[in-house]
């Protein structure tokens, strides 16, 4: 049954204008309703008063409350029943121990541990004093920045090296691990230098995971500790900036730092990292056969080629039988390659970073033999000509030799000469998770051809079909793509292909893609582009960035310096490990 009409209902939505007649009566049709909502409001304000009235009462009892707790002393009284000040010296420090950072050595100051445990009170204090393993690793830093004050950094300097020393003592004997980021200024800090390296070196038994970025000079003084001055020495990782035009080369254009030097001779490291070779490898007295982990760098001027040949590395490499991780940059070959298979049965990461033109890594790839490798980069010289294929080649032939058990896979995307390459080089990678194409500046390599062209729709179309055999596809368990040149994918291939991999087809036995990052050389379509219209997989967790035309990331550079910041502080430095 409707409900009945209102009076007057036909006129609410016009303009009608009610006679004399009309207006009493709607004026009656109100009138109870106007009364009863009146009363309501009366009874409103009467409660509102009544809160008030009471908030006031409470407010006033509330105060009285305190002030009795105040003037009992209530609270300090509570705090002397606080559990963690009953807890044994032996939990306290065991709960001590988990605040240390873990990312990086503790760091001199007052809002870090351990310094902030010696300053909460007087009990922790003694407590924390007397715990020598909260004192086993710590990150000096020396500022780097020309300052108005020319003393400045010599009174930073010799503050740093007084709260060494106490650093240093609270350790008694334990193994100590240490950084220091001493990238050179134009100062003179030969008297403060020579005091804090001094200090550091008169406890080199100590000595365990070591950590520099220094001046050359100041390395080449640590160089000439002896193999008995650093018996617990493991880990070894020094920076150094040769691309100073004061670095002075000898007659054979090297800057001797380590060579014949016995520091790397320490009977228990296992790890030695270096970003400059600037001498010939055969001269380093490193204990190959434990190596574990190992990466020797470039950082000399452009125009200068790496000391570290192919072939060197051929030789060096079969010495180490238990090498987990290597990474190396290297140059063209310089004689005969051994004829021996290269054994590395631990490798598990190996990094590849050609330097100067005609590097041919085919042969050392050949005799690899890897059982273990789970990740590889291949940073190859950028392609100058179709027909120059030496690194594609290369590089076809180490993945067929580690594709049971490949993982991830970094290239140079100026490799491939065309897109048929590219696809060669894919069916190798059955079991790979996590594919990058990065871009290594062709901006900084005259003549270098422009990939764009290779990664193109038809290769992703290549990546979503059975063309390969029935019911298989390339790539079946990837799930992190990243594609750093530029590249002329459309947004509509982009979404089928994101769309395919995104897990969620019936009967397509390949894995759901996680992340996928690409470079268009187009601009974003007003409609929001792929960002928009894959919004919902986004949601489903997929990690997803399409850089269109005009916001292009700066491509890579090999050993690019990281700067501090404008102010001195005693976190500087601490990205540079």
């Amino acid at each position: 049954m409707d409900p009945p009409t209102k009076p007057f209902s036909s006129r609410f939505p016009t303009n009608y204008a009610p006679t004399d007649d009309e207006v009493l009566e709607i004026k009656n049709l109100i009138s109870v309703p106007l009364v009863q909502v009146a009363q309501i409001k009366e009874k409103m304000a009467q409660i509102k008063r009544e809160i008030s009235d009471l908030q006031q009462q409470y407010d006033a009892w509330e105060g009285t409350c305190a002030s009795i707790l105040r003037e009992a002393s209530v609270k300090d009284y509570q705090a002397l029943l606080a559990p963690i000040r009953r807890l044994p010296p032996e939990i306290l420090q065991q709960i001590f121990l988990f605040t240390i950072p873990d990312n990086h050595y503790a760091v001199v100051s007052p809002n870090d541990a351990p310094v902030s445990l010696t300053h909460t009170c007087g009990r922790w204090r003694r407590i924390a004093v007397k715990m020598p393993s909260l004192w086993t690793s710590v990150h000096v830093s020396i500022p780097s920045q020309i300052i108005e004050d020319p003393d400045y950094v010599k009174r930073a300097i010799d503050a740093r090296v007084s709260a060494l020393k106490r650093w240093i003592k609270r350790s008694h004997d334990y193994p100590f691990d240490f950084s220091v980021y001493d990238p050179g200024t134009e100062l003179d800090l030969e008297v403060p230098r020579k005091r804090l390296f001094g200090l550091l070196c008169s406890v080199s038994k100590q000595w365990r995971r070591v950590k520099i970025h220094a001046p050359p000079d100041v390395l080449q003084r640590i160089a000439k500790l002896k193999r008995k001055d650093i018996p617990l020495l493991e880990e070894f990782e020094v920076h150094t900036n040769l691309l100073s035009s004061a670095v002075s080369y000898n007659d054979d254009d090297e800057v001797i730092i380590w060579g014949r030097s016995m520091a790397l001779a320490a009977p228990l490291l296992t790890r030695f990292k270096t970003n400059t070779v600037s001498e010939s490898l055969r001269k380093f007295r490193l204990p190959y056969k434990q190596l574990t982990h190992l990466e020797l760098g470039h950082g000399l001027l452009p125009s200068r080629e790496p000391f570290l040949s192919v072939s060197r590395l051929a030789w060096i490499l079969p010495l180490m039988t238990n090498l987990v991780s290597g990474s190396f940059v290297v140059s063209a070959a310089s004689f005969e390659f051994p004829e021996q298979p290269i054994k590395l049965p631990q490798l598990e990461s190996l990094v590849i970073t050609e330097m100067g033109r005609e590097v041919d890594c085919s042969e050392l790839f050949g005799r690899l033999v890897i059982p273990k490798l789970k990740h590889l980069t291949y940073h190859s010289t950028p392609l100058v000509n179709a027909e120059a294929t030496l690194s594609y080649m290369a590089l076809r032939t180490i993945l067929r030799i580690a594709s049971p058990t490949l993982e991830s896979l970094e290239v140079n995307a100026l490799m491939f000469p065309s897109r048929e390459f590219i696809i060669n080089c894919l069916r190798y990678l059955a079991n790979v998770r996590k594919l990058h194409f990065v871009d290594m500046s062709p901006s900084n390599v005259p003549g270098a051809l422009h990939p764009g062209t290779h990664f193109d729709d038809v290769l992703l179309d290549t990546l979503i079909s059975t063309s390969e055999s029935p019911n298989k596809y390339l790539l079946p368990k990837v799930e992190d793509i990243r594609i750093e040149c530029l590249s002329k994918f459309t947004d509509a291939a982009i979404c089928e292909f994101l769309g395919f991999r995104s897990g969620t087809l019936p009967g397509i036995r390949i894995c759901a893609l996680k992340s996928f990052s690409v470079v268009v050389e187009h601009s974003c379509p007003d409609d929001g582009g792929v960002p928009k219209q894959m919004e919902h997989l986004v949601k489903a967790g997929l990690a997803l960035m399409v850089m269109y035309s005009g916001a292009r990331p700066y491509p890579r550079a090999v050993d690019a310096s990281i700067s501090s910041g404008p102010l001195s502080s005693a976190y500087d430095g601490l990205a540079n490990f």
